[in-house]
């Protein structure tokens, strides 16, 4: 069975980058090599539709590697860009697609090229620093440069390795957050001790008992049952 990575998880990773300001504009991109492994991953297919893709037979890569299938023109994409592409991931220790939303496994999503993505998505930002408008890449990612700081997750293994597809159809500046724009730091879960609303989740449905004393004036958090 492909292990599946939910679109609210890809959505939150990419959010991710997005929230993070603009960085300075590189003078020079040198893009991440391609490899044995992800030269020998066949894609075909027209430009921006889900691809056929042959690959080979189970494999691991120990740092991400990448290839051009399709070579498109005009400005790559440099620290401080946004990328728009349509994209496909595949578990290569099956062959078999990942699926991003409900009966899809190809879609299409605007990335951040930025310090945060570097940072949390480390394969990504490999994979689509310098790419241009109209290139199809190839990418095989460990689970390590997949996550980042924070580790592989998600059901996805220490060893796992994913092959990303990338149609980029377009490049160009990420808006910036106008000063003052840029949110609150969440408040931390274990601060709200007092008047915490009591949920009884024994049955089918949870049960919420507010507290009879006036609503909080601001956001509160308060974990009520640790997960693992």
């Amino acid at each position: 069975m492909p292990k599946i990575v939910t679109p609210v998880v890809l959505t939150a990773l990419v959010a991710l980058s997005l929230a993070a300001c603009s960085g300075p504009v590189e003078a020079e991109c040198e893009a991440t090599p391609s490899g044995p492994h992800s030269s020998s991953i066949e894609v075909t297919g027209d430009f921006g539709k889900e691809p056929t893709v042959t690959m080979p037979p189970s494999f691991d890569v120990a740092e991400t590697e990448r290839s051009v299938v399709i070579a498109g023109d005009g400005t790559a994409a440099l620290n401080g860009d946004m990328v728009t592409a349509h994209y496909g991931v595949y578990n290569a220790a099956t062959g078999q697609p990942v699926q991003l939303q409900p009966e899809s496994t190809w879609a299409e999503n605007h990335f951040a090229i930025n310090d945060s993505m570097q940072s949390a998505l480390p394969g990504i930002y490999k994979t689509l620093e310098c790419s241009r408008p109209g290139d199809r890449i190839v990418s095989a990612v460990p689970a390590a440069e997949l996550f980042g700081e924070s580790g592989p997750q998600f059901g996805i293994g220490t060893t796992d390795t994913l092959v990303f597809i990338f149609d980029v159809s377009d490049v160009g500046p990420a808006p910036s957050q106008p000063p003052g724009s840029e949110p609150e730091p969440l408040p931390t879960p274990d601060a709200w001790v007092e008047n915490v609303p009591a949920v009884d989740m024994t049955g089918e449905v949870p049960v919420v008992a507010l507290p009879s004393t006036p609503p909080p004036s601001k956001l509160e958090l308060a974990v009520l049952a640790e997960g693992t």
